[in-house]
């Protein structure tokens, strides 16, 4: 009995996305400009950048930080929920080219709640980021709404944030 358990174990994992070639190394970041068009950016400066460092060995514990440089995110951790992992969202799949999709949350220093963040790991090696955040402010005002799309490349350094 056991031997078979530990088959179907491995039958499962051998079906699961290996994501490791995600990570950043010391000297390495995923960065990237907002995507421009106001219909996908709200909250945001259209010039708004942002660095992400990423742990795929992390994924449900710690899996990396966000800064951008308009300030809304220095050096911030991405947040686990646990739940998440346990929970048929784990398996949000969107559009082609993803290899998988994470979410998690980040709170900002200064300005406001907690925004979530969207992590999909793309097909040809880059990731892309969603930032969004309801509006905070009175019923039918867009205060405090946060949404945008960082597609992001890895590089050697800091992305200059």
């Amino acid at each position: 009995m056991k031997l078979r358990a530990c088959g179907l174990a491995a039958l499962l994992l051998a079906g699961c996305k290996d994501v490791t070639s995600y990570s950043t190394a010391p000297d390495e970041s995923y960065c990237g400009s907002v995507i421009q068009g106001p219909f996908v950016r709200s909250g945001l400066s259209p010039s708004v950048q942002m660095r992400l460092t990423f742990d795929a060995d992390a994924l449900d514990r710690a899996p990396g930080r966000v800064s951008t440089s308009d300030g809304l995110l220095q050096d911030t951790p991405l947040r686990v929920v646990p739940e998440v992992f346990h929970d048929p969202i784990s398996t949000l799949n969107f559009g082609e080219g993803r290899r998988r999709n994470l979410i998690y949350a980040v709170t900002p220093k200064e300005q406001g709640p907690a925004v979530v963040v969207i992590l999909s790991l793309l097909e040809n090696g880059e990731v892309e980021a969603r930032l969004f955040r309801a509006p905070t402010g009175p019923e039918g005002t867009r205060e405090g709404a946060i949404f945008g799309v960082f597609p992001l490349q890895k590089r050697k350094g800091t992305c200059g944030l």
